[in-house]
């Protein structure tokens, strides 16, 4: 099972949140601790970086979808970036794309 790993990153009002690893049934349980530790911050907008992210399950997309919800409610904005392979095919499969933007790059979301 490959571990699953965070770095947050504060930076002018926003907090990027950079994952890696795989998001499977053996380790969601830290991603979504890991998850909503970010979603609990009282910035104003919230990117997932999901570059190094090679899979995310079914719970993990909905970890964010409830984040991203619960920011909301609060007046703030989750966004992903860098969705790639598997990510970014369920990602467009799901259908997802107003309630949780995604831009092509890092830069791209601090700007969005």
């Amino acid at each position: 099972m490959e571990q699953f790993t965070t770095a947050l990153i504060h930076q002018d009002g926003l907090l990027i949140v950079r994952a890696a690893g795989r998001v499977d049934h053996g380790n969601v349980a830290t991603f979504i601790e890991e998850m909503r530790k970010a979603f609990d911050t009282n910035v104003k907008r919230v990117i997932v970086n999901m570059k190094d992210v090679g899979f995310l399950t079914s719970v993990g997309w909905g970890t964010l979808l409830s984040g991203a919800s619960g920011a909301s409610k609060r007046g703030a904005r989750v966004v992903l970036c860098e969705l790639n392979g598997p990510v970014k095919s369920s990602y467009e499969l799901l259908s997802i794309q107003e309630t949780l933007r995604s831009f092509p790059t890092e830069q791209d979301a601090i700007k969005g």
